[in-house]
């Protein structure tokens, strides 16, 4: 039985950017991966990410602002997501595309992109498009330390007397094993919309 501080289940954009945050806090990480490679639906995607107020939009002089984006993503979703999340996932937009340029070396293009429903354009998407969010992300983790373990497929997950999940039963080529998260078992599997 292997033991890690954080057990990541799921290695498309979000996994991957969980498991890069957990390592950049100090934990020791694994992210278990059922396909043979990495990428999920991220992967296949345009991996464009609607963020107001950035850089793309600063060079243009397009006005847009947080609450009017989290008003078009609330209504856009026919008001049904939870209204704190929702405001969370506008506030913090910008910082996450931002974050991905910056720090794990995606490249996006020089235009917006206008998605349906919002008022203006506003969401970046990377050159490579799925590829260009995953490949950057997948490469910073592994060289900081982050192990992917491809071809594994989580089965259950072991929960404690107390109800503490602790762990992961994982499967692979037949076998099963089990891994211990000291400090949490991060769900990142399907996709997020």
């Amino acid at each position: 039985m292997k033991t890690y501080d954080v057990v990541v289940i799921g290695a498309g954009g979000a996994g991957l950017s969980a498991a890069v945050e957990a390592n950049a806090a100090g934990a020791s990480v694994i992210v278990i991966e059922k396909m043979p490679y990495a990428g999920g639906n991220t992967l296949l995607s345009y991996a464009e990410l609607a963020c107001p107020n950035n850089w793309l939009q600063e060079e243009q002089g397009i006005e847009d602002s947080v609450e009017q984006f989290a008003k078009e993503m609330w209504e856009g979703g026919g008001s049904l997501a939870k209204k704190e999340l929702v405001d969370i996932i506008a506030a913090n937009a910008t910082d996450a595309a931002e974050w991905l340029r910056d720090e794990i070396g995606v490249v996006y293009q020089d235009y917006l992109v206008w998605e349906g429903g919002h008022s203006v354009a506003r969401a970046v998407e990377p050159v490579e498009l799925g590829p260009g969010m995953i490949n950057p992300l997948l490469n910073y983790a592994t060289s900081h330390g982050v192990e992917v373990a491809l071809n594994t497929k989580a089965e259950e997950l072991v929960v404690d007397e107390n109800g503490v999940v602790t762990g992961v039963v994982v499967s692979r080529d037949g076998q099963t094993a089990t891994i211990s998260a000291t400090k949490g078992v991060v769900l990142a599997s399907g996709g997020f919309g």
